[in-house]
């Protein structure tokens, strides 16, 4: 069932339309909407912000009367808490870092979806990845994020979930399309989190590779210097 139309809306007004309800598994709350808007779109572009509240509003998706402007404050309000809880990263061979903080698996649990995406480029970088690429915050077609090392390409399907939900297979397929769009050599979904058994299967059968909880704190470790 489609909750935006009108042929008046612009680009990201109809993206939103095509791929808004896509992996959306909680109950439709205003909370809920506004987090899952954020974590799988452009939340700081300004259009993308005025396009959800439009549609939301003229199409009365949430069983609750609010104005546009309400909408917008609500939504600047919950990009603010977003911002707060990202963690200043910073690589441990960065010769400008003093008394930075160590990483934790709990800062990854804490972020968005979007900053999920740049959480992992920078673990990446630390643990010898080059040419690391975030490639977009929507539209992506089911890569998150581009990393060479060793002359092997890699594309890597980002998924920040809370610990007591597992990935599906859905984002299994979306790392075996991304290969091919990206034309890389491997495709791996990285989570906070873990996988259910038949994403395990799926991946086993058609050989993307899945990292978790563990491969994440793994990192993060490296990241911190506590594999030397």
């Amino acid at each position: 069932m489609a909750y935006f139309g009108g042929d008046a809306y612009s680009p990201k007004a109809l993206d939103l339309e095509n791929n808004f309800w896509d992996n959306f598994e909680s109950t439709r709350t205003l909370s809920n909407v506004i987090q899952h808007f954020m974590q799988n779109f452009s939340y700081d572009d300004e259009e993308y912000r005025e396009s959800f509240a439009t549609v939301i509003v003229q199409n009365q998706m949430i069983r609750k009367k609010l104005s546009k402007r309400k909408l917008m404050e609500l939504i600047h309000a919950e990009i603010e808490k977003a911002d707060i809880a990202k963690p200043q990263i910073k690589n441990r061979n960065d010769p400008t870092r003093t008394n930075i903080q160590k990483l934790s698996i709990f800062q990854a649990d804490r972020l968005d979806g979007n900053a999920f995406q740049d959480f992992v480029a920078e673990l990446l970088k630390s643990d010898g990845y080059s040419d690391v690429v975030v490639t977009g915050k929507s539209g992506d077609q089911g890569g998150d994020v581009l990393a060479t090392k060793n002359d092997t390409k890699y594309v890597f399907q980002a998924k920040r979930y809370s610990i007591d939900r597992k990935v599906s297979n859905g984002a299994v397929q979306e790392a075996h399309g991304a290969v091919a769009y990206y034309d890389t050599d491997v495709g791996i979904v990285i989570t906070n989190s873990f996988y259910t058994n038949g994403a395990r299967e799926l991946a086993s059968k058609i050989g993307i590779e899945l990292w978790n909880r563990q491969e994440v704190m793994k990192l993060i470790d490296n990241f911190n210097g506590e594999n030397q």
